[in-house]
């Protein structure tokens, strides 16, 4: 993981009506050590909502996950 989550922001539109709760991404962005990205955030039932997430560029500690 080479980017450190540096902001997120949730909002719903309606609690979730079920314990599973999904994201699905629908758009990234990243230039000169910055990401950005979008998604939006549903249950069995549909949408419920949105997220947003800012990271920075974090390389020198970066984790690896998975094999080396």
């Amino acid at each position: 993981m080479e980017f450190i989550n540096a902001d997120v922001t949730v909002g719903l539109s309606r609690m979730p009506l079920a314990q599973g709760v999904g994201i699905s991404i629908s758009h990234r962005t990243a230039d000169a050590g910055i990401s950005t990205g979008t998604g939006v955030l549903f249950d069995r039932h549909g949408a419920s909502g949105s997220a947003s997430v800012v990271g920075l560029a974090n390389a020198r500690n970066a984790v690896r996950v998975g094999r080396p």
